[in-house]
């Protein structure tokens, strides 16, 4: 699952010890008290056996010492951030602080379900003695993508012959952040809006400058290199003292906002397999690609812990932007219907928009429109919701499946289509294929609106 979660409850204390009489004892008083009454009642040689186990019993309580519970837990990670389905090792270092030695020491590292792995072993035992520390080593293995939370420390102490026990919870915990793997790091994500800044990018301008698609010759002018002369068409002139040189256009950046909807309604299926943990992945590789290309890219998430980043470029807008989307969970949010109205007051510079989501109420279709009508070029990226397990299921038998099935795909298909009409380039991305061979299959019709967006 994505997020904080999977973890007990504990007192926000920062640790606490609890001494009680270990299982051993009950159990040796419990046996004891059986033999007695067995012998009692039953067979009197049966009480001679519980007389050993008393006098046992007896000589462990005279000889019990209460625990002293004087340790010291410091945890280093290998990384605090590391890929999913990757490794981070992880090591605790205890240290006996007290006067004597600790015959049998329990450690365990609590760790939520989504780090656990085939080799992790969080847990050991141990002999620690007075003055002394040891180094333990485990390994996390992420099976899902988020921002976990590993701790507290749980240490159970216990005396020679293990009659009394001290429990101690210490609060120290540590912050993991898991990134999605990049398989889906995309080759080409070309935008075309008809908006550029005057920054160097990927984007072929209508104006003259610097880039690689011929625009058009013109005379060569005084002082200009002659390496740019185009010899053929100077060649064509009728006056041979006149030069041409070759112009391009120039390939500039863009300002580009990207819009996650994580609402509770957009949420289908379990996560990590899940619409919004697509759509989560979906804007991560997004976001690669435009900042790739130098653009300025920034980030509106709708749903819990949603968060607003105004659009900027490198390494660290996207890192800002990988874990503002970690930290998203689906969530109830009003914001939706207003969205288009506040790009147009916070982010009047912003030329283009990719909405990313499955599309899956009247709210989120009327959103795209609403942009997409508005002076910003649009790009919707729509998790298919009926290609999960949870909509398949619907309809007590495979005949009502089928035409449910059918009656939605219609009525998705022609709410996209009302969506392109609006100037909105739609793409339906059946989430059982990589979301770069999606986008090959809509190259052509990418490049059919962008030219047509173009006029």
């Amino acid at each position: 699952m994505l997020g904080k979660q999977d973890m007990p409850n504990y007192d926000s204390r920062e640790n606490w010890t609890k001494t009680t009489y270990s299982p051993k004892s009950y159990l040796l008083a419990a046996l004891a008290i059986i033999c007695f009454l067995a012998g009692l009642f039953l067979a009197r040689p049966l009480m001679l056996v519980s007389i050993p186990l008393l006098i046992l019993l007896g000589l462990m309580i005279v000889q019990a010492k209460e625990p002293e519970a004087n340790v010291k837990v410091s945890r280093s990670l290998e990384t605090p951030q590391f890929d999913e389905h990757s490794v981070c090792k992880v090591m605790l270092r205890v240290k006996n602080e007290g006067k004597d030695d600790i015959p049998i020491l329990q450690v365990r590292d609590l760790v939520p379900s989504s780090l656990e792995g085939e080799f992790t072993q969080n847990g050991f035992t141990l002999e620690l003695k007075a003055g002394e520390s040891k180094d333990l080593l485990y390994e996390l293995y992420a099976n899902s993508f988020g921002i976990f939370s590993i701790g507290p420390v749980r240490l159970l102490i216990s005396d020679l012959n293990g009659l009394v026990e001290s429990s101690v919870v210490i609060n120290l915990k540590s912050t993991v952040v898991v990134l999605p793997e990049i398989s889906e790091r995309l080759s080409t994500f070309a935008i075309r809006p008809r908006k550029t800044k005057p920054w160097p990018g990927e984007i072929a301008s209508r104006r003259t400058g610097f880039g690689l698609d011929y625009y058009s010759a013109r005379p060569l002018l005084s002082g200009e290199s002659l390496r740019r002369i185009n010899w053929k068409a100077s060649a064509r002139s009728n006056d041979e003292h006149r030069f041409f040189v070759n112009e391009y256009m120039a390939e500039l950046g863009a300002e580009a906002l990207i819009i996650v909807d994580a609402r509770s309604v957009s949420e289908i299926g379990v996560r990590p397999n899940s619409t919004g943990s697509f759509s989560i992945r979906a804007a991560i590789s997004i976001a690669d690609r435009l900042l790739r290309d130098r653009n300025r890219v920034g980030l509106i998430t709708i749903g819990s812990r949603a968060s607003r980043i105004p659009p900027g470029y490198g390494r660290r807008q996207f890192d800002r932007i990988v874990l503002a989307l970690l930290d998203l969970l689906p969530g109830q949010s009003a914001h939706l219907e207003s969205i288009s109205r506040n790009l147009h007051i916070f982010y009047p510079n912003v030329s283009q928009v990719v909405f990313v989501s499955p599309l899956i109420d009247d709210s989120s279709f009327a959103t795209a429109a609403d942009i997409s009508r508005s002076k910003h070029d649009m790009i919707v990226v729509s998790p298919n919701p009926l290609d999960f397990e949870s909509i398949r299921s619907r309809g007590s038998s495979k005949r009502e499946r089928s035409i449910a099935r059918r009656l939605a795909d219609l009525e998705r298909n022609a709410n996209i289509e009302q969506l392109r009409s609006a100037n909105a380039l739609v793409i339906d991305w059946n989430t059982s294929a990589p979301l770069e061979e999606v986008l090959e299959v809509h190259s052509r019709a990418m490049r059919k609106h962008f030219v047509q967006a173009m006029r």
